[in-house]
């Protein structure tokens, strides 16, 4: 609680009367803490700013100048640009294809061929050409069979239509060659058969050839030439999975000149699967 003090009015009152003219009047006579800026001042100031917004502006960094190109030597650069683009698509395939079969132990001849790896297959005395055409997903174990068949023949070579994975994967397909031709599938090291395998699209165009597998007699074919588009149409095509032997005997029975010797060399020895 708060304490009023008592004044002691008894004394104050001889000092009222000189108190009342002071409360009464008031001092009213003290000076403004801030003055003003006068007019000339004023009138400076913003002249001062006027120039300085003008001087700011009329500071602008200049664009910077980009010369022209020559067109000439423009379109140089880009042929030359295209020209190493180019060059080095070539130098990449080309490098692909020679490391292709580096796991097969072979290098890829230029013609497009792709022997199994202990392929040693002749061809002296070769006057007609064994094709089998086949594809990378037919049963392995039936690939196998057809390798076995062909095995050591110089007078067979099986076809593929075309690159396993794309013409710009050349690897998968010696791979595939690789696993396809080994004498026990799971054995790398064991041996491969020496069957010759080649990937041409053309061939198969030329023959006709719209399925797999398929036997096809060449006579008088060495080695296969695209130039000879018209004598390989004429050819006999015999599709179905059967020995290749008897795909023989069923092209000679519908026409095709395939030799004696050439059925006793693919009949089966005893041993085969198919």
């Amino acid at each position: 609680m708060l304490r009023v003090a008592h004044l002691n009015w008894r004394r104050l009152l001889p000092a009222l009367p000189l108190l009342v003219p002071v409360l009464a009047t008031g001092d009213r006579t003290s000076a403004p803490l801030l003055s003003e800026p006068d007019q000339a001042i004023r009138q400076a100031v913003q002249e001062g700013s006027r120039r300085a917004l003008e001087r700011a502006r009329s500071l602008t960094r200049p664009a910077l100048a980009v010369p022209a190109l020559d067109p000439l030597a423009e379109q140089a650069a880009r042929d030359a640009a295209d020209a190493a683009k180019a060059r080095g698509v070539a130098a990449l395939q080309r490098m692909r294809k020679e490391r292709a079969l580096e796991q097969v132990g072979d290098p890829l001849p230029s013609d497009g061929t792709v022997a199994s790896p202990d392929a040693e297959v002749g061809a002296d005395e070769v006057t007609g050409l064994v094709v089998l055409a086949v594809s990378s997903s037919m049963p392995r174990n039936m690939l196998a069979d057809y390798m076995a068949q062909l095995d050591g023949k110089p007078d067979g070579v099986m076809v593929l239509r075309g690159f396993v994975g794309g013409a710009q994967r050349v690897k998968p397909t010696g791979q595939f060659i690789e696993q396809v031709s080994r004498l026990h599938p799971t054995d790398r090291d064991g041996g491969h058969y020496a069957v010759k395998v080649i990937v041409d699209p053309l061939l198969f165009r030329m023959l006709g050839i719209d399925r797999v597998p398929a036997v096809v007699y060449l006579d008088g074919v060495a080695a296969i030439s695209h130039c000879d588009a018209e004598d390989y149409a004429a050819s006999v095509v015999v599709y179905g999975a059967a020995r290749i032997s008897a795909a023989l005997e069923q092209a000679r029975a519908r026409g095709a000149p395939v030799p004696d010797r050439v059925l006793a060399n693919y009949k089966p020895r005893g041993w085969e699967t198919m």
